[in-house]
């Protein structure tokens, strides 16, 4: 699928089809479109980082337009068509990962209220320790030694809180997303192109990392991450080699 048209027009000018999609995954900035100075130029992404600033803030990570917008195309079409095929085995499996998600929130919320409890048995021990050392029934020592541990216990749960209402909180977030990506992934099994509707409604980013070897060699490789995908096992694409496969059909 080769697509012509890199850019589309919005109310305040021109932008390209990708914008807002594409990272870097080294510096985390966006990716924008340029093209080369080649006597044929093509249309690339490149770090704005690297861009901006040069090689020593970050690398090119350079992306051409027409390998980026095949691999989106291809895999987009391929996971449509594997929930079409599919179905009723994708909602099978989508009811048993809501039931899980479900299972995972009342564990964390037992866990949470369980820490809390904990935290205000922690606070009625300590004001207990004040007056014991008041009254004379515990040394200075034995009150230091055992307010410290106190202390220490209250700030691990605290840790343990933040982290489990933070987990309850993506968990909430996500409720219902396996449905949701079926519903709408299966929409895409007969596309002929790709448009930013599409994008922006199926992916939540592409990211792109690049990595310079001791010999110089750049190693450019590609992940895509959708919204409401249940799981996120995104497959990693060589760059590199695709670039250096379409150079070579080109000289064909």
């Amino acid at each position: 699928m080769f697509k012509e048209e890199h850019l589309i027009s919005t109310s305040y000018g021109t932008t390209s089809l990708f914008a807002g999609l594409i990272k870097c995954g080294e510096c985390g900035k966006a990716l924008t479109i340029r093209k080369t100075n080649a006597k044929c130029p093509q249309d690339i992404y490149a770090c704005v980082t690297y861009n901006r600033h040069g090689k020593n803030h970050c690398t090119q990570h350079r992306v051409e337009f027409d390998a980026l917008y095949n691999i989106v195309f291809d895999e987009i079409k391929s996971l449509a068509k594997q929930t079409v095929d599919a179905e009723e085995v994708a909602r099978s499996l989508a009811d048993a990962y809501e039931q899980e998600r479900e299972e995972q929130k009342e564990l964390l919320e037992r866990n949470i209220a369980k820490a809390k409890s904990r935290i205000e048995t922690l606070d009625r021990m300590t004001s207990k320790l004040y007056e014991d050392l008041l009254s004379g029934k515990i040394s200075e020592s034995i009150f230091g030694s055992m307010i410290e541990k106190t202390k220490t216990e209250t700030e691990d749960l605290e840790k343990q809180i933040a982290a489990d209402e933070k987990r309850l909180s993506t968990n909430d977030s996500e409720s219902g997303n396996a449905r949701k990506w079926i519903d709408l992934i299966k929409d895409y099994a007969d596309i002929t192109e790709l448009d930013a509707d599409t994008l922006n409604r199926l992916v939540k980013q592409i990211v792109v990392h690049e990595e310079i070897t001791e010999g110089g060699d750049r190693n450019i490789s590609m992940e895509i991450h959708y919204n409401f995908r249940p799981t996120d096992e995104s497959k990693t694409y060589n760059l590199s080699e695709v670039a250096e496969a379409n150079s070579y059909a080109k000289a064909m």
